[in-house]
C-alpha cells in the first residue's frame, strides 16, 4: 500500500511500464481469481434461488479457486511473484 500512497508506483511507471505490469500481475490475477469465486458463490443467488443454495456453491467456489490458483498459477509463476 506504500507504493501507492507515496507515488512510488506512478514513478516507476513513468520510468519503466514493463516493470509495473511485473509488479502488478500477480495481484490482477489474484483479483481475478477472487472474483471468478464471488461469481460462483453469488450465482444461485443471482438465479433467484435460495440462500440455502449456498451450502453447495461456497466449497464449490473455494475448490474451484484452489484450482486457479494452482494450474493457472504455476504457469503463471503466481507463487514465485507474491513470494516478494
Amino acid at each position: 500500500m506504500n507504493i501507492l500512497l507515496t507515488g512510488t508506483l506512478w514513478r516507476y511507471l513513468t520510468t519503466s511500464w514493463r516493470f509495473v505490469m511485473f509488479f502488478l500481475w500477480p495481484f490482477l490475477l489474484s483479483l481475478v481469481i477472487l472474483g471468478v469465486a464471488g461469481l460462483i458463490v453469488a450465482a444461485p443467488l443471482i438465479a433467484g434461488f435460495s440462500a440455502i443454495h449456498l451450502i453447495w456453491s461456497v466449497p464449490l467456489a473455494a475448490f474451484i479457486a484452489t484450482l486457479l490458483v494452482r494450474k493457472p498459477g504455476d504457469r503463471f509463476f503466481m507463487s514465485y511473484l507474491l513470494d516478494d
